[in-house]
């Protein structure tokens, strides 16, 4: 949801949400501590931060993810 132009208690409830492929009203508690790569290289260009996405929990993961983007959001 885009927040830009929503009052306080709206980008509190909305902000960081993320679209989930399963439908979930609330961002989801990722409880994965690491993630697949579709091969060899994708997994190189994640961990040079040449792609987007995710490696370890400790260093983040979608539910992290969507709490940072909340709290920048407010």
């Amino acid at each position: 949801m885009d927040t830009k132009n929503k009052g306080f208690n709206t980008k509190l409830i909305h902000a960081g949400n993320i679209e989930d492929i399963f439908g979930s009203a609330t961002v989801p508690i990722y409880q994965s501590s690491t993630f697949s790569f579709r091969n060899a290289q994708h997994g190189a260009n994640l961990f040079s931060g040449k792609e987007k996405g995710f490696i370890y929990t400790r260093i983040s993961n979608p539910t992290i993810k969507a709490l940072e983007d909340n709290i920048a959001e407010l």
